[in-house]
C-alpha cells in the first residue's frame, strides 16, 4: 500500500512506534532546526525531568538502515535524494528516504527504565 506524500512545504517525521507527524519546512531548513521543532512539539525541553534532550537525533531510513543526519544538512536536499541502488536494481520504484526521530544515546538510567517497564 502506497503512503500519501507530504504536501509541498512540509515533511513527515516518523517515530519508532510507526506514527508520524507533519512539520513545515522551508528550502533552507536544516536538520538541527527541524530536530528542535520535533522536540518542542513533543514537549521535550532542553532538560526534561532533569535530563538533557540532546540524546535525540534525526535519521534517514533507507532499505531498513538508519543513517544519522548531521544537524547542518538541509532537509530539502535529503528529501530530494533517492536510494539509487533500489532504482537501479530490478527496475524498482524510487524510494524517498524517511526521516526518523529516535534516541542515539542510551544511558544506564534509560536501560533501567526499559527493564523496569518490561
Amino acid at each position: 500500500i502506497e503512503e500519501a506524500a507530504a504536501p509541498d512545504g512540509s515533511t513527515k517525521v516518523y517515530f519508532l512506534d510507526g506514527s508520524c507527524k507533519l512539520f513545515d519546512v522551508e528550502p533552507h531548513t536544516t536538520v538541527g532546526v527541524l530536530l528542535d521543532e520535533v522536540k518542542s512539539r513533543l514537549g521535550l525541553t532542553a532538560t526534561t525531568e532533569g535530563r538533557s534532550t540532546n540524546a535525540f537525533a534525526l535519521y534517514t531510513v533507507q532499505r531498513g538502515t538508519h543513517y544519522l543526519l548531521h544537524e547542518n544538512a538541509l532537509i530539502s536536499e535529503i528529501k530530494a535524494s533517492t536510494d539509487t541502488r533500489v532504482k537501479a536494481s530490478l527496475g524498482m520504484k524510487e524510494r524517498k528516504p524517511k526521516l526518523l526521530f529516535k534516541k542515539y544515546l542510551f544511558t544506564k538510567h534509560d536501560d533501567r527504565l526499559v527493564t523496569e517497564k518490561a
